[in-house]
């Protein structure tokens, strides 16, 4: 039960740091520091996309070596320090680099999830478990989405919504990393059939 709302909740909270960019457009686009227009947004959003494509393919195989519970937790902390970093940049080019990174980090989101909650359920319940599991991204964008708007409605500005997006995702990370673990026999429990 502690393994799947830790993952459930830690990976809604990965969105958080994924729809802090479209909240933020207006005022990132409005702050004329930030030397942004629409098509900027745009062009940092489509690479994100690819990044996070390109970055599945790399942290799945990375899944394989390192397990399931440091592939997740690792590309939740570093898409926090990706979203702080997005927070104080200046120009296309930083933010650019920062939108890219957080996505790349991101991917591995998801393979840590599979690869970490395939030793805690048995083969006959996975398809159940996986379907809850994957309502973590809907919430979690639903969530995030509200908490970062109502923030921006009372003042925040984008890089407050920034900070915020990421110091949300740090404490669930923190959350997630104190019950996490790879596999039920690191608590001296025995793993559950892979197959029926």
């Amino acid at each position: 039960l502690l393994t799947g709302a830790a993952l459930l909740l830690g990976y809604g909270g990965y969105y958080i740091c994924r729809s802090n960019l479209s909240v933020s457009v207006p005022a990132l686009v409005a702050d004329s520091a930030t030397g942004l227009d629409r098509g900027d947004i745009g062009l940092i959003s489509s690479a994100g996309i690819v990044a996070y494509a390109a970055g599945k393919a790399v942290t799945g195989i990375a899944g394989d070596f390192f397990g399931g519970r440091m592939l997740f937790l690792g590309g939740l902390f570093l898409s926090v320090v990706a979203t702080l970093g997005f927070s104080v940049s200046h120009g296309l080019p930083a933010f650019a680099a920062f939108w890219v990174f957080n996505r790349f980090v991101q991917s591995a989101g998801w393979g840590g999830v599979t690869k970490t909650a395939a030793h805690w359920y048995p083969a006959g319940r996975y398809g159940a478990v996986m379907s809850l599991l994957s309502l973590s991204y809907l919430f979690g964008d639903a969530a995030g989405r509200y908490v970062l708007g109502t923030l921006m409605t009372g003042g925040t500005g984008w890089r407050g919504i920034f900070i915020a997006a990421a110091v949300i995702l740090a404490v669930l990370g923190v959350g997630a990393a104190m019950v996490l673990r790879d596999s039920p026999r690191q608590l001296g429990f025995p793993e559950p059939e892979v197959s029926s």
